[in-house]
Formats: structure tokens, C-alpha cells, sequence
């Protein structure tokens, strides 16, 4: 699988996530955070895209797929 293609799954993965949730995830890592599900939702596929290693993402996934 490709990159784009895991951070696809994680982000389907995440779907159904509030903000509240993205609060909890991401406050700490984001400079500014973003105030409509939309916007975190750009923010983190960015983000993951730009920051987490394959490995990494792919440990997510199993571990958010479970």
C-alpha cells in the first residue's frame, strides 16, 4: 500500500470523529486548531500525510482497526 493509500484508511478509519476528538488527538501537535470538523479533518490528513513514517501509520491503523 502506498502512502496516500494508508492515510486514506486511517482517515476512514476516523470518519465518525468529533471535534472534541480531534481536540484530544492533535491540540497538542497543531499550531493552530482548526474549528469545523471539515477543516480538522484537511488538517490531520495533512498532517499524517507529512509527519508519520509508514511504520507508524501502519501500527495505527491495526491498532484504531480493532
Amino acid at each position: 500500500m502506498s502512502r496516500g493509500d494508508l492515510v486514506s484508511k486511517l482517515l476512514e478509519i476516523r470518519s465518525n470523529w468529533t471535534l472534541e476528538d480531534y481536540r484530544e488527538s492533535y491540540a497538542d501537535e497543531w499550531d493552530e486548531m482548526p474549528t469545523t470538523v471539515k477543516e480538522c479533518k484537511e488538517t490531520m490528513e495533512e498532517y499524517i500525510y507529512h509527519t508519520y513514517d509508514l511504520d507508524y501509520l501502519k501500527e495505527v491503523i491495526e491498532t484504531e482497526s480493532t
